[in-house]
C-alpha cells in the first residue's frame, strides 16, 4: 500500500500534464523570490483564479512547486542587492551581502543554493516520514487540544515579531476579529456585514491578502526606486560555495532538523527560522570574529533552514489543518477550494496525493536550483529592471488577480481598503503575517471554542494538554518581558484598532450565543492583554 502510494506519486509527477503544471508553479516561485517582499502568500493568490480547473493532483503539484522555490531565488536579492527576497532570508543578507561587497557574490550564491537543495530535500523526507507516525498523534486530540494548539501558534507569532509584544499580538487579534466579518460557522447568523450580500459570506483571504503584501511592497518599490544591479558578476566561483556547503555538512544537517522542527509548529514559519539558524551557528562556531563580516557559515545556516521548514509547515496543516505558517494558512483555503479537507481519513484514503506534496517538493527544490543556477544572469538582469517599469508591472498582475477571484468590482474595493491597511501597518511596523495567519484561522478557532463548550462545558480548560498548552503560553510570555528586545510602543494604529473592536462587539447585539460568544472572548482578551502590558509597563518604569 505504502509502495504502491509512493510510485504512485512519483509517475503522477513525471506524467506529461502534471509534470506542466509543476514547472509552472517552479517558474512563478522563483520569479516571485527574485522581487523583494513577494513570497509564497503572493503566489498562492495568483495561482488560486486556475485551480479550480485543475485536478487535485496538478493543483498540489503547482502550489507545492511554488511554495518550494521561492526561498531559493529569494538568495539573489538578499545576497546581491541586501534586500531580503522574502521574511526567510533575512538572516542570509548580514553574510551573504558583505561577501557580494568583497566580489565573492556566486561563492555566497553556490553556499545558498547548495544548502537550499538539501535543506528542501530534507524537509519532504521528514514529510514524508512523520505520515506513518500520525494516527495516534493525531486521534489524542480533541477540540479543546486545538484550540489551545491554535492560539498557541497565534502567540508565537506576536512573541517573535520584531515590532514588539504589543503589535505582534495585536496584529492576531486584529485578524481574528476581521475573520469574523460576515456569517457565523456555527448558526449562519449575520455579524458586521453593513447590510450588504458581499459581505455576507466574509471576505476572500485571496483579496485580505493581496491587499496587505503586495501593494505596500508595490509602494516600497516606488519609494526605493529599485534598479539595483550594474555589474553582472562573473560565474566561475559557484561551486567554491558549494564545496563550502559540503565542507560544513554537519551544519546543514543541524540547522534542516532546526529547519523542520520550527515549520511544523504552528504559527512560526519564514519569520524566525533564519534568525533562529543563525544564532545556532554564531553560538556554536569557535571563531566569531568573521560574523557579520562575509562568513560563508552566515549564508549557509539560514538557507538550509528556511528550505527545510516547507516540509515542516506541511505536517500540521496536512494532519490536523492547523497552518505552519501565513503561507500555509492560505495553502489551507486554496485546498478547500478544491474539495480536499486535510485530516487522518484524507491521509488513509489519498495517501498518493500526500506523495505527490512529497515528490513535488524534492523535484522542484532540485529543478529550483539547478534552473537558478543555469539562468543566473539572465535572473541578474531581471533584478536590474527600473522601478517606474517593474512596480506598474506588478500592480497589473495583482489587479488582475484581484479580478478574477470573483470577477467583481468590490474585490477591487476590498483590495484597495486593504492595501490601505497594510501600508498603515508596515508603516507602523505591525506583524502582516501574523494577521493573515489570524484571519485564515478565526473560523477555525471558532468552531473549536464553540465545539469545546458545547462537548465538555467550560471544564474543557481542566483537560491535562489545555494545561500543558496554556502553562508554555504563561512561561512564554515571562520569558519575554524578561528579555531585553526591542519593542516599539509608540502605534498611531492601536486606537483606531480598538475603536474598531468596540464597534464590532456592539454589533454583535442580538445575535445568539453560539455567534457572539467568541467574538465577545477574543476581544475581552485583547483589552484585558493591553491592561496587562500597560500595568506591567508601569511597575517596570517605577
Amino acid at each position: 500500500m505504502i509502495l504502491e502510494s509512493f510510485l504512485s506519486a512519483l509517475y503522477t509527477i513525471f506524467s506529461f500534464q502534471h509534470f506542466i503544471f509543476l514547472l509552472l508553479g517552479l517558474v512563478v516561485g522563483l520569479l516571485l523570490g527574485l522581487l523583494p517582499g513577494m513570497n509564497g502568500i503572493v503566489g498562492l493568490t495568483i495561482l488560486f483564479p486556475f485551480l479550480s480547473y485543475l485536478d487535485h493532483a496538478s493543483a498540489l503539484a503547482v502550489m507545492s512547486a511554488m511554495i518550494a522555490v521561492v526561498c531559493i531565488s529569494d538568495s539573489f536579492s538578499s545576497i546581491l542587492l541586501g534586500i531580503p527576497g522574502t521574511a526567510a532570508s533575512q538572516a542570509t543578507v548580514v553574510d551573504g551581502h558583505q561577501l557580494t561587497k568583497q566580489g565573492k557574490p556566486y561563492e555566497a550564491l553556490g553556499a545558498a543554493f547548495s544548502a537550499s537543495l538539501f535543506g528542501g530535500i530534507f524537509g519532504a523526507f521528514v514529510l514524508s516520514i512523520f505520515i506513518f507516525y500520525a494516527k495516534p498523534i493525531i486521534l489524542s486530540f480533541t477540540a479543546a487540544e486545538l484550540f489551545m494548539f491554535s492560539l498557541l501558534g497565534l502567540s508565537f507569532v506576536g512573541l517573535l515579531f520584531n515590532g514588539g509584544l504589543v503589535k505582534g499580538l495585536s496584529s492576531c487579534f486584529f485578524g481574528i476579529i476581521v475573520g469574523c466579518i460576515g456569517t457565523s460557522p456555527i448558526l449562519g447568523e449575520e455579524r458586521f456585514t453593513l447590510g450588504t450580500f458581499y459581505l455576507y459570506e466574509g471576505l476572500s483571504v485571496f483579496i485580505v491578502a493581496l491587499g496587505i503584501f503586495a501593494l505596500p511592497e508595490i509602494l516600497s518599490i516606488v519609494q526605493n526606486k529599485s534598479s539595483p544591479i550594474s555589474n553582472i558578476p562573473s560565474s566561475k566561483n559557484f561551486f567554491i560555495g558549494v564545496r563550502e556547503t559540503l565542507k560544513h555538512k554537519w551544519l546543514v544537517l543541524r540547522c534542516s532538523v532546526l529547519g523542520t522542527l520550527v515549520g511544523a509548529i504552528p504559527g512560526l514559519g519564514g519569520s524566525v527560522v533564519d534568525w533562529l539558524s543563525y544564532g545556532h551557528v554564531v553560538s556554536s562556531s569557535k571563531d566569531k570574529s568573521q560574523f557579520g563580516k562575509g562568513d560563508i557559515r552566515g549564508v549557509i545556516a539560514p538557507e538550509s533552514s528556511n528550505n527545510a521548514k516547507e516540509g515542516g509547515s506541511f505536517i500540521p496543516t496536512i494532519l490536523f489543518g492547523i497552518p505552519g505558517s501565513g503561507t500555509m494558512a492560505l495553502f489551507l483555503v486554496a485546498l478547500e477550494s478544491i474539495d480536499i479537507i486535510p485530516s487522518l481519513s484524507f491521509i488513509e484514503t489519498n495517501l498518493s496525493l500526500v506523495y505527490v506534496i512529497v515528490w513535488s517538493l524534492v523535484v522542484a527544490t532540485i529543478l529550483g536550483v539547478i534552473i537558478s543556477f543555469c539562468f543566473s544572469k539572465l535572473f541578474l538582469k531581471l533584478l536590474s529592471i527600473k522601478y517606474y517599469i517593474l512596480a506598474p508591472l506588478i500592480f497589473f498582475i495583482v489587479v488582475l488577480s484581484a479580478y478574477a477571484v470573483n470577477q467583481e468590482i468590490n474585490d477591487l474595493l476590498a483590495l484597495s481598503v486593504f492595501g490601505i491597511i497594510g501600508i498603515l501597518m508596515k508603516k507602523d511596523n505591525w506583524s502582516r503575517p501574523a494577521f493573515i495567519l489570524g484571519f485564515v484561522m478565526s473560523s477555525y478557532i471558532e468552531l473549536y471554542f464553540y465545539q469545546s463548550i458545547k462537548f465538555y462545558s467550560y471544564e474543557f480548560v481542566t483537560r491535562p494538554v489545555v494545561i500543558g498548552v496554556f502553562l508554555v503560553m504563561l512561561f512564554s510570555f515571562w520569558s519575554f518581558t524578561k528579555i531585553k528586545r526591542y519593542e516599539d510602543n509608540k502605534s498611531f494604529l492601536l486606537l483606531p484598532v480598538s475603536t474598531f473592536f468596540v464597534i464590532f462587539v456592539l454589533c454583535l447585539y442580538g445575535l445568539s450565543f453560539s455567534s457572539y460568544i467568541f467574538p465577545l472572548f477574543m476581544v475581552s482578551t485583547f483589552f484585558v492583554f493591553l491592561l496587562f502590558r500597560k500595568v506591567l509597563n508601569a511597575r517596570t518604569d517605577s
